[in-house]
């Protein structure tokens, strides 16, 4: 079994890497930025170590988001499946506090109710990571979107690497590979078409929310600026897609009765994207670049920057040596 798990393909940091001296804003943070400004300047910019906290419910998520992955690019197979097993072996090993069993069982109930719904509702690419830079040079902004999907009267030929439209005219070829595989290349071929981006989120709660978190918005609409203005792809709509753990086996109540249970579930959440988000999100994006770039190139304000007094006189230099000037381009 791989023991270290930053090769192990569910990790978050497999394959996640950024130039040296370069900042990445990353789009699933950014209201942290906001609500934890101080935490999120110690641990982005500073580099201060955070205890890593996983727990039984993030691995259920990471798996459930692995198999989904896996799914929409053709299917598991006996490699992915030893990836999986070796992630949760690991995890629990790792981590006392993580039940085997209860991710097993879990994603046993769970992944059923999300496989209905991608099959009903067919994605045209997953797991695709992207980037744009800011206004800032050396800083940038990315992240790893679960799906998109195609809107408009349109077909997906997964297997066979074609876009059509009803009437079966291909409107682009990949050569050599799936349409699936959420390479850039893939990507630029969908410039000028409109889709949905979807979230997976996992949820211990019985019911679907009504709307989405402050955090959840403001990390979708950061994709869907990515989308278009490094793709020139439009982005209509963003969605989370929400699905709760089974609760079937409670117990018996006061009354000597079984519990109600409660199966798995599955329900979205949407905002619609127009051009004054993308406008806010733009804003916020610049906003975030140039408070990084003064913090790192004037020392003596990083106590105000990240209002933490304890910054005072901190003169520690930062390994961000490609953060430069503010430039004219927008993102």
């Amino acid at each position: 079994m791989n023991m270290d798990i930053t090769k192990n393909k569910l990790s978050y940091m497999y394959g996640n890497t950024i130039e040296e001296g370069t900042f990445r804003i990353n789009c699933s943070s950014i209201s942290d930025y906001f609500s934890n400004t101080t935490q999120w300047y110690n641990e982005k910019v500073m580099g201060e170590e955070q205890p890593k906290k996983y727990g039984t419910a993030l691995v259920i998520g990471t798996v459930l988001h692995y198999v989904a992955e896996c799914h929409i690019k053709g299917g598991l197979t006996v490699e992915d499946n030893e990836e999986l097993s070796n992630y949760i072996e690991l995890m629990a090993l790792n981590d006392s506090d993580i039940d085997e069993v209860e991710v097993r069982d879990q994603v046993r109930t769970m992944w059923p109710v999300l496989e209905s719904y991608i099959d009903r509702e067919p994605l045209a690419l997953a797991e695709p990571f992207v980037t744009i830079p800011t206004n800032v040079a050396g800083i940038n902004m990315s992240g790893s979107i679960d799906g998109l999907r195609i809107l408009g009267n349109l077909e997906i030929d997964t297997y066979g690497g074609a876009l059509t439209d009803s009437n079966g005219l291909k409107l682009y070829e990949i050569a050599n590979q799936k349409m699936l595989d959420g390479s850039d290349y893939t990507l630029k071929t969908m410039k000028g078409l409109n889709v949905e981006i979807i979230d997976w989120k996992t949820s211990s709660s019985k019911t679907i929310p009504k709307t989405l978190t402050k955090k959840y918005r403001l990390q979708l609409q950061a994709y869907a600026l990515i989308l278009k203005e490094a793709y020139g792809i439009n982005v209509v709509k963003c969605t989370n897609v929400y699905i709760t753990k089974s609760d079937m086996n409670r117990g018996v109540g006061k009354t000597g009765k079984p519990l109600k249970g409660y199966p798995s579930i599955l329900g979205t959440v949407s905002i619609d994207m127009d051009d004054v988000a993308f406008e806010i999100m733009d804003g916020i994006g610049k906003l975030i670049a140039e408070s990084v770039k003064t913090f790192i190139k004037q020392p003596e304000l990083r106590h105000i920057i990240a209002q933490d007094n304890r910054l005072k006189g901190n003169t520690t230099t930062l390994p961000f040596y490609k953060v430069d000037v503010v430039k004219d381009l927008v993102i």
